[in-house]
């Protein structure tokens, strides 16, 4: 790299090259801004695009339906106007009436009775023991303590037996036992007076700690049962008929109900139950019919007119839905913009953005499309899972748009498009987060497949659809059955795989018919249109090769040379070969005007004035725009073509003007000796500039070694650097010595050495020719 310097340039338009450090290049933009025109154009493609998406994902308010009395004649055959899921309010109230009924009557079991009556019962003996037996009471007298003191008025006899009996202890207990075992079984006041529907039901007994459980009313006891069980356990014991008597007496005294009823519980339960029943629904299918032409309105029929215009008028206002979804895609496309502005140059941001919302608008118009004609196969197939509208949620060509930002662009902006395609498909499903992710994976598998089958050839397209976005779908909808708990192999999934399949294969055809219009529109040069211009059997390069040899050969030569500079540089090789191979078209007006063309012919420049033959040359770039318009050709490739002598000057004729003309020349200026420009603008036109000149001045060179290609390249560049023909191109002096030494390379194998042929002296043989003519 070493024989390339720049030390000895002193002019002062070297400054002006930018000197940046190679890593920031590629985020490093020009500093003009956007025209007005631009801006325009990006505010009325975005605006038109938003309010598109929000029409085509809002739906239009349905027109009721005409009300009908029972007993009216229908005019026309009424049908629902959408699909939609109406509440049965009879069936609603009947339900929740069943839930009130089913609730249980409440009964709450009191313990501190039981504990309130032993107590009771040990205080009577106690005191029995203490004070009357000690104190010799009378009978009499034992009655009126036993009514002040215990509130139980005990028969004079049993007072005399429990006065004999010197108050037992052992009666004490048996009583307790007898008056707990019919306290645990729980007593009610009297199972006449229950009213709440426990003899059909049954209740609910709450005890303590939230303990409850749920009992017939023969397992409780009203009071009088109670009695009759004491009595009969009475009768079991062994005692004598005294105690058994004063037992019956005492334990019927003792008894209270423990079991009382919770009117605030059970009616805070009944609240509860008809709260948390189910409103009843029924779905309508859009396109029944709910009566016929000439059909008598039946009640039911009204009923459910009236049913569905309420449910019509409870849906959301249409303008109130576009407007929050217009104002919501608006942010989402503001943020879009500001992100896509920090990551491109000024020459692709308005094009590669503009590509976003009319790209979501197809996707969106194929979707409803999809959706549509499946709805219509559902309504007329009655063979499972097809008959069933959302076994098609997976057919509609979600990757589409993708695979098209894929192919004319780059991965990141796929992405970007990805996931706006995934909100737009949660717009349209109403919030379905499955098919938001099933949308986005199915896009993000598009985009992989394209990279991996490089985006060359049509065929990727098909190649992406089936061999990575089918697995992937499949993969998708099966983990999507897993998360959801559903997974089994019904028909429906098995429909649903089949749906998920067609819908990256359907994906990949239409981006394949719309490729080329959005290639076309946006002026994105692709690989695939490269390969096709840079084909040498085209009928422009037919006509080159016939009637401008040297300038088909100098084409070629030159398309080697900027191929594999921009190799180095990791330009798109393609491009710029391609770019080459047409840089010099215009000479097909005039070819015999050019030096490598004229190899019998004479010299037609000998008769011409150096200002004449520089104006033929200049307008081989005028007519090689001329004929690239013809051709339809990329705007890159004309740009190449119009830049790739830039304003640089023809020295030939320049110097051949002040020697014919003399300080005439001089006072006339250079100027008119120029190339009208523009200078290149991108490193492309620059590299194809430097290796037009390179080849051709390697034309010159007697002895074509590797030291007289330096020498050239060398030259060229310091004269381009100094004439400030790279100014505005953006390349850096490190770029230009790589190019430089790429380019001593490619010129040292096109112009090798063989070994002399034996027997042959070619060079001798020519000479005696030459002296046998004169």
């Amino acid at each position: 790299m070493s024989f390339l310097s720049f030390k000895n340039l002193t002019n002062i338009k070297l400054f002006k090259i930018h000197l940046r450090s190679p890593q920031k290049e590629t985020t490093q933009k020009p500093s003009k801004g956007l025209s007005r025109k631009q801006i325009s154009l990006v505010i009325i493609v975005t605006f038109t695009s938003i309010l598109a998406l929000s029409y085509l994902l809002t739906y239009l308010p349905t027109r009721a339906l005409p009300e009908l009395k029972v007993g009216e004649i229908a005019p026309r055959d009424i049908t629902a106007p959408i699909n939609m899921t109406i509440q049965d309010k009879e069936g609603t109230e009947r339900r929740r009436k069943e839930a009130i009924e089913s609730v249980l009557p409440i009964y709450y079991f009191d313990s501190s009775v039981l504990k309130n009556t032993i107590n009771d019962i040990r205080n009577l003996f106690q005191y029995g023991r203490e004070k009357i037996i000690k104190n010799s009471e009378k009978p009499q007298e034992v009655g009126k303590i036993l009514q002040e003191n215990f509130k139980i008025d005990l028969p004079l006899d049993e007072i005399k037996i429990l006065i004999r009996l010197k108050f037992d202890p052992s009666i004490e207990e048996t009583l307790i036992e007898i008056i707990k075992k019919v306290y645990l079984t729980g007593v009610v006041l009297n199972k006449e007076l229950l009213t709440h529907g426990e003899k059909e039901k049954g209740l609910t007994l709450v005890f303590e700690k939230n303990r409850e459980k749920n009992i017939k009313i023969n397992d409780i006891l009203d009071l009088e049962e109670a009695k009759n069980k004491i009595n009969t356990e009475v009768e079991n014991l062994s005692i004598t008929e005294e105690e058994k008597k004063l037992l019956k007496t005492l334990a019927n005294l003792f008894l209270i109900p423990n079991v009382r009823y919770d009117r605030a519980e059970t009616e805070a339960r009944k609240s509860l139950a008809a709260s948390s029943a189910e409103p009843v629904y029924y779905n309508l299918k859009k396109g029944k019919i709910i009566i016929r032409k000439g059909d008598e309105a039946s009640p039911e029929t009204v009923k459910l007119i009236k049913a569905v215009n309420l449910n019509l008028r409870r849906e959301p206002s249409w303008l109130i839905n576009l407007t929050g979804i217009f104002l919501q895609l608006s942010f989402l496309f503001i943020a879009l913009w500001f992100y896509v502005k920090s990551t491109l140059n000024i020459n692709e941001l308005v094009s590669r953005f503009l590509m976003f919302g009319p790209i979501l608008v197809l996707s969106v118009i194929f979707y409803k499309f999809f959706i549509f004609l499946t709805n219509l196969i559902s309504q007329n197939t009655s063979f499972s899972p097809f008959n069933i509208v959302e076994t098609y949620r997976f057919i509609l060509p979600y990757a589409l748009g993708a695979l098209l930002f894929a192919f004319l662009t780059n991965p990141q902006l796929a992405i970007l498009f990805s996931i706006l395609n995934a909100i737009v498909v949660g717009y349209l499903y109403k919030g379905n987060f499955e098919l938001a992710i099933f949308s986005f994976i199915s896009c993000l598998a598009g985009i992989y497949g394209i990279k991996y089958y490089q985006s060359k050839k049509k065929a990727s397209f098909f190649k992406a659809g089936v061999f990575v976005i089918t697995p992937v779908n499949l993969f998708i909808i099966t983990s999507l059955s897993l998360i959801g708990g559903k997974f089994e192999l019904s028909s429906l999934f098995l429909g649903e795989l089949l749906m998920s399949s067609l819908g990256a294969i359907f994906a990949s055809i239409l981006a394949t018919s719309f490729f080329p219009l959005f290639e076309y529109i946006y002026g994105i040069v692709t690989d695939v249109k490269l390969l096709e211009l840079c084909n040498l059997d085209l009928p422009i390069f037919r006509q080159m090769a016939l009637e401008a040899p040297g300038t088909y050969h100098h084409s070629l030569m030159v398309a080697s040379l900027a191929e594999e500079a921009a190799n180095i540089l990791k330009l798109n090789p393609l491009l710029i070969r391609t770019a080459a191979l047409y840089h010099d078209i215009g000479k097909l007006k005039r070819p015999e005007y050019y030096i490598e063309n004229q190899t019998s012919n004479p010299n037609l420049h000998k008769e011409l004035t150096p200002r004449m033959s520089a104006l033929i040359i200049i307008n081989h770039v005028k007519d090689g725009i001329e004929l690239a318009n013809k051709l339809k050709l990329p705007s890159k490739i004309k740009e190449v073509i119009q830049q790739h002598h830039g304003t640089s000057l023809m020295r030939y004729f320049y110097h051949k003007a002040k020697e014919t003309y003399g300080s005439e020349a001089e006072k006339m200026g250079e100027e008119i000796y120029r190339y009208p420009g523009p200078k290149p603008k991108s490193k492309e036109a620059s590299l194809i500039m430097l290796a037009d000149s390179v080849e051709a001045a390697s034309r010159s060179l007697k002895n074509p070694t590797p030291e007289n290609f330096k020498k050239v390249v060398k030259s060229i560049f310091d004269n381009y650097l100094v004439d400030g023909q790279l100014d505005e191109s953006n390349i850096t002096l490190k770029e230009l010595m790589l190019v430089a030494s790429s380019f001593v390379q490619t010129l040292s194998r096109a112009h090798h050495l063989r070994v002399e042929y034996p027997g042959f002296e070619f060079e001798k043989i020519n000479s005696s020719k030459k002296k046998i003519k004169k």
